[in-house]
């Protein structure tokens, strides 16, 4: 099954150039465990994805995953990623968000 999200209100935040963070970082990005993840499993293990509520320029953002929880991760604050933000063509399909308005629909 193929899918696609409708972003209507989302991602229209450009990435933070600022103190290092990911410029690819939007509002409503869709991330998973990064290469410095020290973090358990607040995500709900590998492979989770969350969203991105709050990028802020001190190289932190905001993610909320599917349990509901809500955390700051580290986007180039202190030198670190903990979080991979996946691009519309990788294959972990969009499942999920209540605060960015995203639906989610099996393309035809």
């Amino acid at each position: 099954m193929i899918y696609k999200t409708c972003f209507d209100r989302c991602c229209l935040t450009p990435g933070l150039v600022s103190n290092g963070i990911e410029s690819s970082v939007k509002v409503c990005s869709r991330v998973v465990r990064g290469p410095n993840w020290r973090w358990d499993n607040q995500d709900g293990g590998p492979g989770v994805e969350g969203r991105v509520l709050k990028v802020k320029n001190t190289g932190w953002v905001t993610v909320e995953w599917p349990s509901g929880y809500e955390n700051d991760y580290r986007m180039g604050a202190e030198g670190a990623h903990d979080l991979r933000v996946l691009d519309d063509d990788d294959s972990v399909p969009p499942t999920f968000s209540r605060r960015c308005g995203i639906a989610v629909m099996a393309a035809t």
